[in-house]
């Protein structure tokens, strides 16, 4: 009788040890996603600042993006090519920002999605260069363009009065008759 009630207590021990385990490693598993989603925001975040540091360090850029938003028919064909590698590596930082937000890692509000840069996707030349590469791309996402991220380019871009802007984009822009 001693036996078996010591065998019982060393498998109550034994089951509770178990359970404290599960409990630990249940616990670890939530430490560890956790940090997965904090560097998963993170990486993004860098992908982000490097896109934009592109805008601010690339003068060729700038002034295709000026030019672009003036309207398309200002646009040269090295504007074009500019814009074209450009817009290719932001939309490749939204896809992956809206792979994330499908598992869940990130919310789905369009500023989120959009790199915070929905700014890049209301010049004209986006909904020039959209369909052009749009099977490129996976079908939900695509679709998740059209309909959030296109109808952006229908709207202008804001114009920042000719004092902040950057004497080399300015100075590159052409010129109208209500400029002059």
């Amino acid at each position: 009788m001693i036996k078996i009630r010591a065998a019982e207590a060393i498998s109550v021990i034994a089951n509770i040890g178990v359970l404290a385990g599960l409990g630990f490693l249940a616990y670890e598993i939530r430490q560890n996603t956790q940090a997965i989603e904090s560097a998963t925001i993170q990486a993004l975040a860098q992908q982000t600042l490097d896109a934009s540091m592109i805008g601010v360090e690339n003068p060729e850029l700038r002034v295709a993006f000026a030019r672009a938003s003036r309207g398309l028919e200002y646009v040269t064909p090295e504007d074009y090519s500019i814009l074209t590698w450009w817009y290719t590596g932001l939309l490749r930082v939204a896809e992956n920002r809206f792979q994330q937000t499908t598992l869940g890692t990130l919310s789905g509000d369009l500023n989120t999605l959009s790199s915070g840069s929905v700014l890049a996707y209301r010049n004209p030349f986006f909904g020039l260069f959209w369909p052009r590469v749009r099977s490129n791309y996976s079908t939900d996402f695509a679709e998740y363009v059209d309909a959030t991220l296109l109808p952006l380019s229908q709207a202008s871009a804001l114009t920042a009065p000719p004092d902040l802007v950057l004497p080399e984009v300015r100075d590159a822009l052409p010129r109208d008759a209500s400029s002059k």
